[in-house]
Parts: C-alpha cells; structure tokens; sequence
C-alpha cells in the first residue's frame, strides 16, 4: 500500500466519521425508534407450551436365551401410531372435544424400549390434557396390539402341546409293539428307529413349549413411563432478549443508512 492511497483511506474513513457525528441525532432516532418496534413484539406474541411425556413399547421377554425382549411393533410403527389420525381421533374421544392449534411430534430414544412424544400448545392447561389423552390413546391401542400378539402365541401354544401329547402317546404305543416282538425279529429294529424319531421331535417341541411359556409368563405392557409438566417454550426474559439483539443490529444498519441517505439528499439541494 503506496502513501497516496493510505491518504485516500484516510480521509475516505474521515468523511464516513464526520457524516454520523453531523447526522447523530438522525442515526439515534431512528435507532431508538427501530429498537422500540422490535422490542414491543414480545409483549404481545402467544406464548406456547410444551410437554414430554416418555412411553414404553409392549414387549414379549424372553429371558430363557439371554436376551432382552421382543417389542410387539418396530420403533418406526410406533412414531408411526402416535403421530397417526387414529391416535389423534383416539385422544379427542377421550377429551370429549375436537383438538386444535397443536403440534406434535416425536423422538425415538435409541437403544431402548421407549420413545418421546412432545406437544405444542397455547394453552398451559389444555397442552397437558392433549398430552396425556394421547398417550393413552397409544398406550391402548398399543396393549391392543400386545393382547393379539398374546393371543396368537397361547393358541400356538395349545397346538404343541396337543403335538407333544399325540406324540408321547405314539411312542407308548409303538414302545408297547416293540416289547412284544423279538429283538431281531418282525420289525422290531425298525420300531425302534421310529422311538428313536419321535423322541427328537419330542424334545424339540418340547423346546418350544418352555420358551413360549417362558413369553407368556412375562409381559411388558405398553405404558406412559414419564409425562412431564407444562414448560413455556420462550419466557418474557428470554424472547425481549431476543428481539433486543436482533433491533440492535437492525436499528444500527438502517439509523446509518437512514443518516447517509439525509446527508445524500441535502447535498442534492442547489
């Protein structure tokens, strides 16, 4: 940077500063002025209100193998259900009354049995209401879900039992058939074979009787785990300052802008 065109700088920097001190009162009213219209705002905006509430999915244990249980639906259906019409139209035949002005929305909690239902409301009291109808709209629909599922497996269970009754009951009658035949004779090696077969499919049946014994003995229902309180989503505090902030950086700009454009049109003048 050559001397000269340090000059220039400088006395371009000179005129920027002599026109805002020629032009303060300018630049301060119209700075008061857009930080006052920015700051009334937050007097007068809705506030609205939020609450969590932390659900179960209903799950099948099975403890036999180690592991953790089965939910009865996938973490996807169950965002799914809550953020469904049917579990909205559930809630609202709860309430008795048409729910309106809300917003709902979901989280899954990863590595768990639970996801987070949020809802947005204007009203501190209603908001909380919503909440939980709808938790236990999808709590019932839910355990609905679990008592089918509950169902299918005791009628599964009935079957291998009545398996495993007309098996044992083939094997004493082909057990009594064998005794009465000579060992190496009239077919009794290959009765025994059969015995043998039987016995296998047997113990695997029988397998599976204790394991689905073991999921019907123990069930995680669907339930609403946690449902918080109604929190204001912005207090006063914080929203006036919010727009604080944001009038300052806009009343600066524009009290110069506005201060340049009246030195601009004063120049014009003849």
């Amino acid at each position: 940077m050559n001397k000269t065109q340090y000059m220039d700088d400088e006395v371009d920097l000179r005129q920027f500063l002599d026109v805002i001190i020629k032009r303060k009162f300018a630049v301060l009213g119209m700075f008061f002025f857009i930080v006052l219209v920015g700051m009334l705002p937050a007097f007068f905006m809705p506030q609205r209100y939020q609450v969590t509430a932390v659900l179960r999915i209903g799950a099948l244990q099975d403890r036999s193998l180690g592991r953790g249980g089965t939910t009865v639906v996938s973490k996807y259906e169950a965002l799914h259900l809550l953020e469904s019409g049917t579990t909205l139209a559930a809630a609202e035949k709860i309430m008795g009354e048409k729910v309106q002005d809300v917003l709902v929305s979901t989280e899954d909690i990863p590595n768990t049995d639970f996801v987070k239902l949020q809802v947005i409301h204007p009203d501190s009291v209603k908001v909380a209401k919503i909440c939980r109808a709808l938790s236990e709209a999808f709590v019932s629909m839910g355990n609905e879900i679990l008592k089918k599922r509950y169902d299918l497996l005791k009628s599964q269970l009935e079957d291998l039992e009545k398996r495993k009754t007309n098996i044992d009951n083939e094997m004493s009658r082909i057990a009594s058939e064998v005794s009465g035949k000579d060992t190496d004779r009239e077919g009794a090696p290959s009765l025994r074979q059969l015995i043998i077969h039987y016995e296998g499919v047997y113990n695997l049946i029988s397998r599976d009787i204790y394991l689905l014994r073991e999921k019907l003995a123990d069930i995680q229902e669907f339930t609403i785990f946690e449902l918080d309180s109604p929190q204001a989503l912005f207090s006063l505090t914080s929203r006036l300052k919010f727009n604080f902030i944001v009038s300052l950086i806009a009343g600066i700009i524009i009290g110069l802008f506005f201060a340049f454009v009246k030195e601009a049109k004063s120049k014009k003048k003849p």
